[in-house]
């Protein structure tokens, strides 16, 4: 397993990612928000392509 915080990409910068064997997990921390802007977030600035 291995965890990456604060990964910059052209769109932003993505909070944390977690990758097993056999699944990559993107994680937005919100405070004050809902889990459905942190959501839109991952979406619009295209994290899940890198």
């Amino acid at each position: 397993m291995s965890v990456n915080c604060e990964m910059h990409t052209s769109q932003g910068r993505i909070d944390m990612t977690v990758e097993t064997s056999r699944y990559i997990y993107v994680i937005e921390f919100k405070v004050d928000h809902t889990a459905e802007n942190a959501l839109s977030q991952i979406e619009e600035k295209h994290y899940a392509d890198r």
